[in-house]
């Protein structure tokens, strides 16, 4: 059976498709011009937004350190605050955040999978996303993206994939 909505196959069309053919609705090109203009305005406040957001990561971090095994409830917390950060790096135009926050994804989810809880690994990740947040680093995203990137993907390779399913 297919995983689409029921609307979706009833009509061919999903809730967006019939939302954007109301009267009063915008076109496409309308649409994606506005997205960019707010994405422009709220651009420069991104590594403020990024700055708190890592800090509530390093809150939800702060519980798992010291038990062993992690709590999956923690490390659950942990992984939507890095895929929280994740998920905007590249829209607000830096791709290097969303690398090292969709590294430390990966990472977290081979805790949860049943690897070992290393804090080393985490702490690693927790400077590389401090580094490539702060505003003075904005000239040398490609050499971070060229050194630091490569060795993060190391660090996780450390711990064997498992088969726990991939959450996006």
């Amino acid at each position: 059976m297919s995983d689409a909505p029921k609307a979706q196959k009833k009509s061919g069309a999903t809730r967006f498709h019939r939302l954007a053919k109301r009267e009063g609705g915008i076109t496409l090109d309308e649409a994606i011009r506005r997205a960019d203009e707010f994405v422009s305005t709220v651009k420069p406040k991104y590594l403020d937004w990024v700055a708190e957001d890592v800090r509530s990561l390093a809150t939800a971090l702060a519980a798992l350190s010291g038990h062993a095994p992690a709590s999956p409830k923690d490390l659950d917390t942990a992984f939507h605050g890095a895929r929280k950060i994740r998920d905007l790096g590249t829209t607000m135009g830096y791709p290097v955040i969303t690398i090292v926050a969709s590294s430390l994804c990966d990472l977290l989810e081979r805790f949860k999978g049943g690897n070992v809880y290393s804090q080393p690994a985490i702490d690693t990740h927790m400077s590389s996303l401090l580094l490539v947040s702060s505003s003075a680093y904005d000239d040398l995203q490609q050499t971070v993206k060229d050194d630091l990137l490569p060795g993060l993907r190391r660090v996780v390779d450390r711990f064997p994939p498992t088969e726990t399913p991939r959450e996006s």
